[in-house]
């Protein structure tokens, strides 16, 4: 759903009248969303024609990290739905990594299938993504729990949602836990 939903998400956005008739705008815009201070996961990037590179004087770093559209676009139906669940189980860290992974994979295809019209799409799997998914989950992590708050705010899935992470409840999960648990069958 997700692999299928950042695909839908790429396509829609060259979709736009600005790409009809320019040959070279659909493969600059791929490259400068595939860049990591691009506009497939930033909602500021770097501007397109920027060079300098991080750590340089005069740097313009990107802003609004998980904020772009695309990623708003691929995460919001998921989240939406979570958020009317029963548990509460904290941020959706690897779910904001799945959704980074498949925008950054869409465009990575789009780059693909502007060189060979034939191109096949890997699955989006663990052996195709799951390097990218680690990285991006590893940033989901640590942003705060503001930011947190923001970006379920802007993908509509704003709920009162606790983190687990840091509360120590991890640490005494096999204590609070009852794998016995007595069958109590309902009454006739």
């Amino acid at each position: 759903m997700l692999g299928r939903g950042g695909l839908q998400t790429v396509d829609k956005h060259f979709e736009q009248l600005e790409y009809h008739n320019d040959t070279s705008a659909i493969p600059d815009y791929v490259s400068w969303a595939l860049r990591p201070n691009g506009p497939a996961i930033y909602l500021h990037p770097t501007p397109k024609d920027y060079r300098a590179k991080k750590g340089d004087e005069g740097y313009m770093a990107p802003d609004g990290i998980f904020e772009a559209t695309f990623i708003i676009e691929t995460a919001s139906p998921i989240l939406k739905l979570m958020k009317n669940s029963v548990g509460n189980f904290g941020y959706p860290y690897d779910g904001l990594a799945l959704t980074a992974a498949a925008v950054r994979r869409a465009f990575l295809y789009r780059r693909v299938k502007l060189q060979q019209l034939n191109a096949t799409l890997e699955p989006f799997s663990c052996t195709h993504v799951g390097d990218m998914v680690q990285i991006y989950a590893t940033t989901a992590r640590a942003l705060t729990n503001r930011r947190w708050d923001a970006l379920l705010g802007l993908f509509g899935a704003l709920k009162a949602v606790e983190s687990v992470a840091g509360s120590g409840m991890m640490d005494t999960i096999d204590d609070e836990l009852n794998f016995d648990i007595e069958y109590i069958p309902s009454s006739p």
